[in-house]
């Protein structure tokens, strides 16, 4: 990996040889690292991945045994630290992780709580090497070597959105003795936010002010499910297709049909809940040089969520309309709520719930 002198973190991504195309996973996991010695097994599948928000973001699925994740590389502009939040379809929570690229050129990330660390390294025809390293001594838990198989650029996000949300896809087991992998009934209320959206909105954040014009473009929201049905993700951006108009950011209307096409993606939230701490969970990235938000809350009386950031003085409530549609508000400290609604898209127009 090469890096130039006066590059942002974020530019880093860019710089990482193969990060994107196909590639062969195998995962090799002993379990002494967590007090079970002598239990070793391999897991087996494959990786797809792509750079998203203009470079910025390295989005991968992967499969293992039928067991699906999806994970996000990006960096922080705030600390500048690159991170890594993971979405295990075998488990109920995010696995959020930060940290930098040593002077060898290996990622090395770990958790808030220094509970786990990662080690990335970046080996022959853009493959790489990862080992997870658990507990206060750092022993090993688990090898990945993932090797590339097909350099074509893959497109990730489009075949995750695509997908149509089949009661077979959503995990409702509630009986492992692992209360980390247990499905809580709160998961089935994520399916409630499924479908495809046009947002309205009376604040800029409805529409993308087109430059030099002052004219606004209508903006979209499509949400499905992912990493085993225990996940929401959702994308927000730009209607491909729209056009601009001068009437101001209230009212934006999409043109039939054109939430089956992404257009350009601005914005990457997703949402899950914690059964052991019993807590949702929710992350959003915004833009290449957005901001990053990670808030947690609890259910509401009339079926919506009210989260809050545990650090930046954030709170965003959900609140649930007739016929599909949905409200958010967010508001920062003391400054008046930014309230967007979202439309759904009739279900002619883009892939069955």
């Amino acid at each position: 990996m090469q890096v130039s002198p006066g590059l942002s973190k974020k530019s880093i991504l860019r710089g990482i040889e193969g990060t994107a195309g196909r590639f062969e996973v195998r995962t090799r996991i002993d379990m002494a690292a967590v007090g079970v010695p002598g239990v070793k097994f391999t897991l087996e599948g494959t990786s797809d991945r792509e750079l998203l928000l203009n470079g910025e973001g390295l989005l991968t699925r992967t499969e293992l045994e039928g067991v699906e994740a999806i994970a996000f590389l990006g960096a922080r502009n705030d600390t500048g630290k690159l991170f890594n939040l993971t979405l295990d379809g075998a488990r109920t929570a995010m696995a959020y992780s930060e940290g930098d690229v040593t002077g060898e050129g290996a990622l090395v990330l770990s958790d808030p709580f220094k509970t786990f660390r990662s080690a990335t390294m970046f080996v022959e025809k853009g493959g790489t090497l990862t080992k997870l390293f658990v507990g206060p001594d750092w022993k090993e838990l688990a090898e990945t070597r993932a090797v590339r198989v097909d350099g074509e650029p893959r497109r990730v996000l489009e075949a995750l959105l695509n997908r149509e949300l089949s009661p077979d896809q959503i995990n409702r087991n509630d009986k492992d003795p692992d209360p980390a992998r247990n499905c809580a009934p709160e998961h089935a209320g994520l399916a409630d936010l499924v479908g495809d959206f046009t947002v309205e909105a009376g604040t800029v954040e409805a529409g993308t002010v087109e430059a030099g014009t002052g004219e606004t473009v209508a903006r979209f929201s499509r949400t499905r499910l992912v990493g085993n049905g225990r996940y929401l993700l959702s994308v927000g951006g730009v209607l491909a297709g729209s056009e601009p108009h001068d009437g101001g950011p209230t009212g934006l209307k999409a043109p039939t049909g054109a939430a089956s096409n992404l257009g350009q993606v601005d914005q990457l939230t997703v949402i899950g809940f914690d059964s052991v701490r019993r807590v949702y969970q929710m992350f959003q990235v915004s833009g290449a040089d957005g901001p990053i938000h990670y808030c947690e809350g609890a259910p509401r009386e009339d079926g919506g969520l009210l989260l809050r950031d545990l650090v930046g003085g954030l709170k965003v409530k959900y609140t649930p309309g007739a016929g599909g549609a949905q409200r958010w508000e967010w508001t920062v400290g003391r400054n008046a709520p930014v309230e967007v609604r979202l439309r759904p898209v009739p279900a002619a127009d883009g892939p069955a719930k």
